[in-house]
């Protein structure tokens, strides 16, 4: 299984969570890949992503900018805003709207 993200501030917003996910994630040798913010704060992210193993970083261009993550694993797609000032997450469950997620991930992961 893969994890497909677009990545921005979920380690600020919710570490605690994020450092847990990302052991049960190697030890079920599950491999994510991510877009992420070409920011300093990216940046520095990535470089834990290849001391924690089994992901894959693209950065998005500079003049791209989201105030969200997205996850999208199996038939769901998790958008989470973090940029406001509480968490919010939208949680869809539908295999069309996951499909259709994955395939704009997969045509930005290509450009």
């Amino acid at each position: 299984m893969v994890e497909y993200w677009f990545y921005w501030k979920g380690p600020s917003v919710i570490p605690y969570f994020l450092e847990h996910w990302h052991k049960r994630r190697i030890k079920q040798k599950i491999q994510f890949k991510t877009l992420i913010a070409d920011t300093l704060e990216g940046r520095e992210r990535t470089k834990k992503f290849s001391k924690i193993g089994m992901a894959k970083v693209k950065f998005l261009p500079k003049e791209i900018k989201h105030p969200q993550t997205i996850w999208i694993f199996g038939n769901k797609v998790a958008i989470i805003l973090v940029s406001i000032e509480h968490l919010t997450i939208f949680l869809i469950d539908n295999k069309e709207i996951a499909a259709s997620f994955r395939d704009y991930f997969n045509w930005m992961w290509k450009k």
